[in-house]
């Protein structure tokens, strides 16, 4: 639960923003990633008192999907990476690649 990453929004001139980045695939397109919960933001002396936007204890993003014709729900894999600094209350990790495959069913 200390633990946060700052978020997909987070403006330009302070912390490194969390990036979605999907390998391409001719199986689907994908739209505008958005947070379930937002941010909690703060102003923050350390980067002259820009809004800085962090995810406590894990964040989860969303975004509409669009399977090309024929694309079986079933068989589609999703890979890609999240693109993240993960920080405590001391200090911050060095921001490096989180690879990931999603795998969709029946809903």
């Amino acid at each position: 639960p200390d633990l946060y990453t700052y978020s997909i929004t987070q403006k330009r001139g302070g912390p490194i923003p969390t990036k979605l980045k999907l390998d391409k695939s001719d199986m689907f397109t994908v739209g505008e990633f958005l947070a379930v919960d937002a941010p909690k933001s703060a102003n923050e002396p350390v980067f002259d008192n820009l809004l800085v936007e962090k995810h406590f204890g894990g964040a989860i993003w969303y975004a509409p999907l669009l399977l090309a014709d024929g694309v079986s729900i079933e068989d589609l894999q999703i890979k890609g990476k999240i693109y993240a600094q993960i920080c405590d209350p001391s200090n911050c990790f060095p921001p490096r690649d989180f690879p990931f495959t999603a795998t969709l069913g029946k809903s």
